[in-house]
């Protein structure tokens, strides 16, 4: 479904991925850890077209989306959150969803100019069963900026179930958490985005990984160092030398 293929990117004179090659098939559930400054945004940024890769190629369904740019890669069926929150803060919870379908093939311009009244009420009941899954409907009218955290996060999580993309990749989900959010966040993606859809989670908090995760990629200045099933990734010398600070985590 996704193939990297030999990866390379530069800022400047500093290479931050040399020659990263990942094969994912559809349905896996992979697990991208690494030290920070490993590589791993990064890495989502080229595959979703925000940054162009010096060299290698991604294909996804067997064509190379380089250079495509993030809009075209959005509409191909490939989702993504970011660490760094990217909502409407003066939106609504609901209008919040909303938005994130206006990029989706079932809407064109007209539509956008002129409005749809059946599109449009098909849309909504969307948002308001994404909101749903992520236990957010009773929050529907409130302000974005208003809520905490861990229910921004959901919000991330409505607007991809929204989409209702093939490929999702989701940037420290958790991040910013307490251990008992990060755990109902692990069971929500366990429970609701990852069953019938090829993921890709980066995240440093190693339990969550465990648990959601069939397959850990771990990256260390740029390398892929490992690529195993959990339990065997996180045994290995090399990544509890780079990522775990030489402490063996039970996973």
């Amino acid at each position: 479904m996704l193939s990297l293929e030999a990866i390379c990117k530069r800022f400047g004179d500093v290479e931050v991925l040399s020659g990263i090659s990942i094969d994912i098939k559809k349905g896996d559930i992979v697990g991208l850890v690494g030290p920070n400054g490993s590589g791993k945004t990064t890495l989502i940024n080229v595959v979703t077209g925000m940054h162009d890769a010096d060299a290698g190629r991604v294909l996804y369904g067997g064509r190379d989306i380089i250079g495509l740019g993030s809009h075209h890669i959005s509409r191909s069926g490939i989702a993504r959150t970011f660490q760094n929150l990217r909502l409407f803060p003066r939106m609504t919870v609901l209008e919040n969803v909303d938005a994130a379908q206006h990029g989706l093939p079932s809407y064109n311009l007209y539509q956008l100019m002129f409005g749809d009244r059946e599109v449009d009420k098909n849309h909504r009941q969307k948002s308001e069963w994404a909101l749903e899954q992520v236990g957010l409907v009773d929050e529907r009218d409130r302000l974005a900026k208003t809520l905490p955290l861990p229910q921004l996060r959901r919000l991330e999580i409505a607007r991809i179930l929204a989409r209702d993309p093939e490929l999702v990749f989701l940037d420290e989900p958790a991040g910013g958490m307490t251990p008992a959010e990060s755990e109902a966040m692990a069971m929500l993606i366990a429970d609701r985005v990852t069953p019938g859809r090829t993921s890709i989670v980066i995240e440093h908090k190693i339990n969550l990984i465990a648990q959601v995760c069939r397959r850990v990629c771990v990256l260390n200045a740029g390398i892929l160092i490992a690529d195993e099933k959990p339990d065997v990734v996180f045994s290995l010398p090399q990544v509890i030398e780079a990522y775990l600070g030489r402490r063996k985590v039970n996973a």
